[in-house]
């Protein structure tokens, strides 16, 4: 297989894939076809599922907004915001078991309080809730929390929300 150097990198990878793997590593012909085969064959696999790593890695942030939807909405106190945010981020902590590898973040934004709760594999970020400073509360789930439980988190809001005495919606 030669590379022409003004052929992109997306035709060398097609030619790559659809070669009929005539090149050969063989000394010997019987042998070496065979090996040949599955040699062409590895490569072949290990192209694609480094081509799915490389695209899977690309986890949605809280600017994705079409890849966030709302959970639950509700109000608490102003005066209670910061007690609030420390529930969330004790119940984010123990919603997952000790096996897994789980990360809860709290960030402080312009208009309050942001805890995030994300995997700590791949960093993807599965739930979101925003604490704003006037008393305004909404849970975020994030479309790369499709295969992971997050209903720990869900509990954990509804309970904050009741120890607040606040109003809660559920969309």
């Amino acid at each position: 297989m030669t590379i022409n150097k003004d052929k992109s990198l997306l035709l060398i990878l097609n030619d790559f894939l659809i070669s009929d793997c005539n090149w050969s590593l063989s000394i010997y012909y019987d042998i070496g076809y065979y090996l040949n085969i599955r040699i062409c064959k590895m490569k072949k696999i290990s192209v694609l599922f480094l081509i799915f790593m490389l695209t899977a890695c690309a986890a949605p942030t809280r600017t994705d907004v079409d890849e966030f939807f709302v959970v639950s909405t509700g109000t608490i106190i102003p005066d209670s915001v910061p007690l609030f945010v420390d529930c969330l981020i004790d119940g984010f902590n123990q919603s997952h078991s000790g096996l897994t590898n789980f990360e809860v973040r709290q960030s402080m934004r312009s208009t309050g309080y942001r805890v995030e709760t994300y995997t700590g594999s791949f960093n993807y970020l599965l739930v979101s809730a925003d604490v704003f400073t006037d008393g305004r509360v909404v849970l975020h789930e994030s479309s790369s929390a499709g295969w992971i439980n997050t209903n720990g988190e869900k509990e954990t809001f509804g309970h904050c929300m009741q120890n607040f005495e606040s109003s809660i919606v559920k969309d």
